[in-house]
């Protein structure tokens, strides 16, 4: 089977395409723990019965190391981030570093692969007490999901809250709706700037809900119609929003920064795959001035010039300069939102587009 793989990276989607085949995990092992001494060539540890497989290149770890898998409870903390799919396994040695990353690919038990949201699967892995949902694909013939890992630990494939799934449906509208600046709305601008923060406040993100629903409404987007029509379906799962943005009706500056953890999953057409890839924006600090339009309840700020840089999972970084809106209300109260647009190059001449709505809320 042939899996083809859409990339959205961070907040920035693009195609790309590649190939794995793969076969079906055997049933007939019902071992709960089994190790493998790593040769030179690599290592596949695997415990059929159970679901899952390590599969670790040359070079990842030294020659004669040994790797043990063992069949355990999902680790505390799954929870935040959904729930378990799969049974928890443990990789030992917990936190041994690898210089290639292994892929580990875990069997869906049979009610996940029942879920509506099965193509939503990711593998979480706990390992030197730190939790991290891993960037995942998922093969629904095969009921696997696979991940790559950098260290070993203890992973279990999860599927997310369903209140925190939110559709990427198309683009409506234009980025600078159209309205009307009359005096008798401006006379309901409150004067004093105005400061909005993003749901999640720890600048670490470490005491964030990943997957909760309500921070879900941090973040939404939309794309043109060229794009969705590559995929089944395409969503996004959890957002943690950070940062603070200042708007001052008088002087007209916009200022602050935000950044973002965001997860974006893709389904092929054929309904069989799904993709997802973990990426961060980062709105680097900024103090720009906007042009504003005023309607009888909001006032919308026309930035240009702002800076965004995307980091994906792999680590790759792109930053990129972009013009966008900020709109309040007039009196203040109530959320604000940062919504800006992107061109994406899809190759053959052909070009789509990005929006993305980011919500922020009074202190």
């Amino acid at each position: 089977m042939q899996v083809r793989k859409f990339v959205v990276l961070g907040l920035a989607l693009g195609l790309a395409a590649c190939s794995q085949d793969g076969q079906e995990l055997p049933t007939s092992w019902n071992l709960t723990t089994g190790s493998q001494s790593v040769t030179s060539a690599g290592a596949t540890l695997s415990l059929p019965g159970a679901g899952v497989t390590l599969n670790v290149p040359a070079g990842a770890v030294s020659a004669g190391t040994t790797l043990t898998a063992t069949t355990t409870a999902a680790p505390a903390g799954v929870s935040t981030f959904g729930t378990a799919a799969s049974s928890g396994f443990a990789l030992t040695p917990d936190g041994q570093v690898l210089s290639t990353p292994a892929t580990v690919d875990i069997r869906l038990n049979a009610s996940a692969a029942a879920d509506p949201n099965a193509w939503l699967a990711s593998i979480v892995l706990v390992s030197g007490g730190k939790s991290t949902l891993l960037s995942s694909e998922v093969d629904l013939t095969r009921r696997v999901v696979s991940a790559d890992i950098s260290r070993l630990g203890t992973v279990v494939a999860i599927l997310p809250n369903p209140a925190s799934v939110s559709n990427i449906g198309p683009i409506t509208g234009s980025l600078f709706e159209a309205a009307v600046m009359t005096a008798g709305n401006m006379a309901n601008v409150s004067s004093a700037p105005l400061t909005y923060r993003g749901p999640c406040t720890d600048s670490s993100f470490s005491s964030c809900t990943v997957l909760d629903g309500t921070l879900n409404d941090g973040l939404s987007a939309s794309a043109s119609a060229n794009i969705l029509s590559k995929f089944a379906q395409a969503a996004t799962v959890g957002a943690t929003i950070n940062g603070t943005i200042t708007a001052d009706p008088v002087t007209k500056v916009v200022s602050g920064s935000a950044d973002a953890h965001i997860t974006i999953y893709a389904q092929l057409l054929s309904r069989a795959n799904t993709v997802n890839i973990i990426g961060d924006a980062l709105i680097p600090q900024f103090s720009k001035v906007a042009t504003t339009v005023t309607t009888a309840t909001t006032i919308t700020y026309t930035i240009t010039g702002l800076s965004v840089t995307v980091t994906s999972s792999e680590g790759k970084t792109a930053t990129e300069v972009v013009t966008a809106t900020f709109t309040t209300t007039l009196s203040g109260i109530g959320p604000a939102t940062l919504v800006f647009q992107r061109s994406i190059d899809l190759g053959n001449s052909e070009t789509g587009t990005v929006r993305f709505a980011i919500s922020f809320k009074n202190p």
